[in-house]
């Protein structure tokens, strides 16, 4: 059937572990693909037609995590350029305090180290690897304790060199542009499982709010921090009011589709996305008829 895309950032970086960067060149060519031979959607519209069962072969809607500054410089104005709206969802710590999300930093401490104790792995990619995955689940102040620990230890980042997030008046300027939906990505993009029932309502209630004051609009749907959801944070969602939900689930959607986990495919700088697209578009349709 049809596929919801995942992008983070539009850029070119000279360091990209996680593969989140997709360069200006190759957004244009993928944008352009999608408005030649496939329909694009709104996220609400996408998820409304899947729902009534009216999704129609080839329909195609864009998102974005995190909130970066490219969103807003690189990538809406091509969006508009082919009239392809698009969904961003905001992780809202950093709107008011302007730092970078906290595995920018460790990315930038770990390949930019300038000391590296003889106790820690050599290759920055495995050692990134060791690193990463508890702090997706720890407390902020575990997370704050890690990185300033790791910059004593290897060196501080080169603040050149790390991507910013949107500020608020960004993110409102980017809310007024055409065909845009803003949509809540936590607070603190800690995954949420890792939390109790209580921590992700106040991440996502709390975040939700703080985008709502920002923008005067409805924000009504929400992007899972690491694309995690259980049962636990779905139910949570539904309760705070939350109208759609997306994981990633690297596959084009089927019906019926659960509207609180929408799945998502991650694109990366090594995507071909017409290729992507019309392999999980025919398979989709040939297997939900």
């Amino acid at each position: 059937m049809a596929a919801v895309l995942l992008y983070h950032r539009v850029a070119d970086a000279a360091v990209d572990p996680f593969g989140l960067c997709v360069s200006a060149g190759t957004f244009r060519r993928h944008m352009e693909t999608i408005a030649r031979s496939y329909r694009p959607l709104p996220l609400a519209a996408f998820v409304a037609d899947a729902i009534r069962r009216r999704l129609e072969p080839e329909s195609v809607a864009v998102t974005f995590d995190d909130g970066y500054l490219d969103n807003l410089t690189t990538a809406q104005p091509i969006l508009e350029e082919f009239g392809i709206p698009a969904s961003f969802f905001i992780t809202t710590s950093t709107l008011q305090s302007g730092a970078p999300y906290w595995w920018d930093q460790l990315v930038h401490i770990v390949f930019g180290a300038t000391r590296k104790p003889s106790t820690l792995a050599q290759d920055p990619h495995e050692l990134l690897r060791v690193l990463h995955r508890p702090l997706m689940r720890a407390t902020v102040a575990e997370r704050d304790r890690e990185l300033q620990r790791l910059t004593i230890q290897l060196g501080p980042p080169d603040p050149r060199t790390l991507p910013r997030p949107m500020n608020k008046e960004e993110v409102r300027e980017l809310a007024n542009r055409p065909a845009v939906t803003i949509g809540a990505h936590g607070v603190s993009h800690t995954a949420l499982p890792a939390l109790t029932a209580a921590e992700q309502m106040a991440e996502l209630t709390e975040s939700r709010r703080h985008l709502e004051d920002l923008v005067r609009l409805p924000v009504t749907s929400v992007a899972y921090p690491f694309g995690e959801a259980t049962d636990t944070t779905v139910a949570v969602a539904h309760q705070a009011g939350f109208r759609i939900g997306a994981v990633v689930g690297n596959r084009a959607c089927q019906l019926p589709l659960d509207r609180l986990r929408v799945p998502r495919i991650e694109v990366d700088p090594l995507t071909d996305i017409d290729a992507r697209l019309a392999v999980d578009c025919a398979h989709e349709s040939s297997t939900s008829d």
